[in-house]
């Protein structure tokens, strides 16, 4: 397995909205499992807030692509996980892209690929 995420980088990276280090009230989180990876959409709020949300994934090899998209209430100090996607054969390359428009707030953009996309 070391040899599968040795190649993997995870990043996050504002396109609009909110500087990548400032910390949001929805996240996309990455993680191995097995030979693939799990994408994980968690929100996390300190204050009751409407946010609509899409998550894409596309796998590179095959050119697979997954969009969920929803409408999270969260509610303070409940953490809540929104969607969930794994990908079995990370080593093929994928990437996903996160987009979220709180209510009342400002858009912003987070995503995460791997490095053999």
């Amino acid at each position: 397995m070391a040899g599968l995420f040795g190649p993997l980088a995870f990043f996050a990276a504002a396109m609009t909205g909110a500087p990548a280090s400032e910390a949001v009230p929805i996240r996309l989180a990455a993680e191995p499992v097995g030979e693939g990876v799990r994408l994980t959409v968690i929100g996390d709020s300190d204050v009751a807030m409407t946010a609509r949300y899409s998550l894409e994934v596309v796998a590179s090899e095959g050119g697979n692509r997954s969009v969920q998209r929803g409408e999270a209430h969260l509610q303070p100090g409940r953490a809540a996980t929104l969607a969930t996607v794994t990908l079995g054969q990370a080593d093929r390359g994928w990437s996903a892209i996160l987009k979220v428009s709180p209510e009342g707030g400002a858009a912003y953009e987070r995503s995460a690929a791997s490095t053999n996309r």
